[in-house]
């Protein structure tokens, strides 16, 4: 979990090349509790989508849009 000027940002990471929906159940789970959150599940694939309001991002893209001070979108 990320917390600052950017909101509240969940992140899970899975060692996976594809997205099941068993993946998404403990970051669903903190979505109920925390609906003003994003969520964020990175992965080992090559594509970015949007799924039950989680945004499945491939690490490597993720990992190469970090800079200092800033959250990426």
């Amino acid at each position: 979990m990320i917390y600052g000027e950017g909101g509240l940002h969940a992140l899970e990471i899975k060692n996976s090349s594809q997205v099941r929906p068993g993946d998404l159940r403990e970051i669903k789970s903190f979505g109920e509790d925390f609906p003003e959150s994003r969520r964020w599940l990175l992965y080992r694939g090559k594509e970015r989508f949007l799924r039950d309001g989680i945004l499945c991002v491939p690490c490597e893209e993720f990992l190469l849009q970090l800079k200092p001070d800033e959250f990426p979108v």
